[in-house]
């Protein structure tokens, strides 16, 4: 069983810092390794990438530290997580502007 944190306390954003990564740092010892690694798609690795990502280095994806841009969400899975990443922070936001 796999285990995402999609905590969104201090980012407002779900996170999962293994993402990509064949075995996250603070994996558990004594399990086996497991990673969610992305499909090599336009929505995992699009032509421009924001500054954020690339201020990590070299061969970052816009989903590490995050859930796949692929994911499907909504009640009937109708949005990818490419268009709805943000959306959290921005609720949390609007209601504080007003």
């Amino acid at each position: 069983m796999e285990y995402i944190d999609t905590s969104t306390q201090d980012m407002n954003e779900p996170a999962n810092f293994g993402t990509n990564e064949k075995q996250p740092w603070n994996w558990p010892e004594g399990r086996q390794p497991w990673s969610l690694t992305c499909p090599n798609t336009t929505l995992e690795d699009p032509p421009y990438l924001p500054a954020a990502v690339t201020v990590w280095g070299p061969g970052k994806r816009l989903s590490d530290k995050t859930i796949c841009m692929e994911a499907q969400q909504g009640e009937q899975r109708e949005l990818t997580h490419y268009d709805v990443h943000n959306l959290y922070g921005w609720s949390q936001a609007q209601p504080t502007l007003e």
